[in-house]
């Protein structure tokens, strides 16, 4: 266990001092970080730190959750405000992946923080509708899969969402992918590989005061499945 009573982007630093890291750094998470995180938070928020663990949720279920939100590069600074995400939704769900997409509307204004500042517009890249509903069913008939999608049709969204991201990365802006919360995980994982940490938004996690400006809608179906 890494001797440190912050928060986990700290674990990481500190994870890093030691020589750790790479492109996977949410596996530097372990449940004694976690719980180091806890034991912090309790020094402050006592009642909040002891109903998570283990009365709502086992300790392992809790750093499944944080990993996944630092795979994806989630601000996870405020630890107070994922204890709380987390006690609120716990009987919703016990797995994992479900319980990160739940609590993540909770988290959007702190993401959408790190991509423009309070009085600026959110760059986003949108989904063709008729394009996201031909992926959700893929979505549907896979549930869980990693990799749902047809790997041709997988292949061309991820070159067109590569194509409309171009001009933004070249002009160092940053920007955000926006879909369904049934495709918002499906997508990153498909575009991960292609974009340089790429930010996948479902529609619920962008504050209804923020201002958005949609620079290019991915689609439509015809275009991608026949690649004309």
């Amino acid at each position: 266990m890494v001797g440190f009573d912050g928060t986990v982007d700290d674990v990481i630093d500190s994870l890093r001092a030691q020589g750790a890291g790479g492109n996977d750094e949410h596996r530097l998470i372990g449940q004694d970080e976690v719980q180091a995180l806890l034991d912090t938070l309790a020094d402050s928020a006592p009642a909040l730190a002891g109903a998570l663990v283990p009365k709502l949720l086992p300790l392992a279920t809790v750093t499944a959750v944080f990993q996944r939100l630092v795979e994806e590069a989630v601000p996870v600074r405020d630890t107070r405000a994922i204890v709380s995400a987390l006690v609120a939704n716990a009987t919703r769900s016990t797995e994992a992946a479900e319980l990160t997409e739940i609590i993540r509307p909770a988290l959007g204004p702190a993401i959408v923080q790190t991509l423009a500042g309070l009085k600026e517009p959110l760059a986003a890249i949108a989904i063709d509708p008729a394009l996201e509903n031909l992926l959700a069913q893929a979505v549907r008939a896979a549930p869980g899969s990693a990799w749902p999608f047809d790997p041709d049709l997988g292949a061309r969204v991820g070159a067109a969402v590569s194509a409309a991201a171009d001009a933004l990365i070249a002009e160092n802006r940053r920007f955000a992918i926006v879909t369904t919360p049934l495709l918002r995980r499906p997508l990153w994982a498909l575009l991960r590989a292609r974009l340089p940490q790429p930010v996948v938004l479902a529609f619920g996690e962008i504050p209804d005061d923020r201002a958005v400006d949609v620079v290019a809608v991915v689609g439509g179906t015809q275009q991608l499945t026949e690649g004309t």
